[in-house]
């Protein structure tokens, strides 16, 4: 792991051998976790963005999701929530809709739901009611592993997280 004088954090798994996703789908994933503390003297409210340029061997990076993180000196109670739910998503595997339903969600909230491929690339936002189920459409996807992360639609605080796969 290396950081330049820029605030470019670098990590180097080298002959790390994952085997590509089509010979093995769930060996082919790969995974880090790190934290870094802001710099000091952050005004309140400071947006700091972020993402990353994931490369395979001499291969163009893919570059992910870009991240927004708002620098605060304490939590407002709207900003954050206790509400917490399941997600079921049927059928799966799919080929031409599924089905996504929010389970655990007490009252008449509006969610969305940010569909996000293997890479993390952002590829759509549905937006539904707690109440209801979300009719999910093939459309352009290719077949393969896709992720869901389902938020309240006014404070944008996590409810679930789940997966399904296209054939």
């Amino acid at each position: 792991m290396t950081i330049d004088d820029g605030g470019l954090l670098e990590f180097q798994f080298r002959d790390i051998l994952l085997p590509d996703s089509l010979t093995n789908e769930p060996a082919s994933h790969g995974f880090i976790k790190y934290s870094i503390k802001p710099k000091t003297g952050l005004t309140e409210n400071t947006l700091i963005y972020n993402e990353a340029g994931i490369y395979f061997d001499f291969n163009p990076p893919i570059i992910t999701n870009t991240t927004e993180s708002k620098m605060v000196s304490q939590l407002s109670k709207q900003s954050t929530s206790n509400i917490t739910g399941t997600i079921k998503v049927y059928p799966n595997p799919f080929d031409n809709f599924a089905y996504l339903e929010v389970k655990g969600v007490v009252g008449n909230l509006n969610l969305k739901a940010d569909l996000f491929d293997l890479t993390g690339s952002f590829i759509e936002t549905y937006e539904f009611n707690a109440k209801e189920r979300l009719k999910i459409y093939r459309k352009q996807l290719p077949p393969g592993m896709y992720f869901l992360r389902i938020y309240d639609s006014n404070n944008k605080s996590k409810i679930a997280s789940g997966k399904f796969v296209v054939d």
